[in-house]
């Protein structure tokens, strides 16, 4: 899951990442405490920042799994504790290439440069939230 996840959470279509942070939230809400910890690393950027969709629904979805699996307090703590990898992981894809956000052969430069501009924008909203 932590494979896909990150390209379905900024794909072109609001359906498709909806379904995703559905999908992602069933995992979460399966996970004993022990695998939810360590596995967290590895997701967490990714789950903070879709709170940060552009689409409402698609955030409120994944900003009510956050809020349901880590509350407030210890959410400012996982943060704090995460923080540097986090902002490597969001900085790692504000930085990259267009070409990392699809293959050319089979989408047009249209969709990789959405999902590109949505990976972005979400980036950057996301830094900003967690460096408050």
């Amino acid at each position: 899951w932590s494979y896909y996840s990150p390209r379905l959470a900024v794909d072109n279509n609001r359906q498709v990442r909806l379904e995703a942070a559905g999908a992602h939230w069933d995992l979460l809400r399966r996970s004993d405490k022990g695998s939810l910890q360590q596995h967290l690393p590895r997701f967490f950027p990714q789950w903070l920042r879709s709170r940060h969709d552009e689409n409402r629904e698609v955030a409120r979805i994944c900003a009510e799994s956050v809020s349901a699996v880590l509350p407030d307090a210890v959410l400012s703590k996982a943060i704090a504790h995460y923080l540097a990898q986090i902002l490597q992981r969001l900085c790692k894809d504000v930085c990259a290439k267009e070409a990392s956000f699809g293959d050319s052969a089979v989408e047009s430069s249209e969709e990789i440069r959405g999902r590109r501009d949505r990976a972005v924008t979400t980036s950057l909203r996301c830094m900003a939230d967690c460096l408050e």
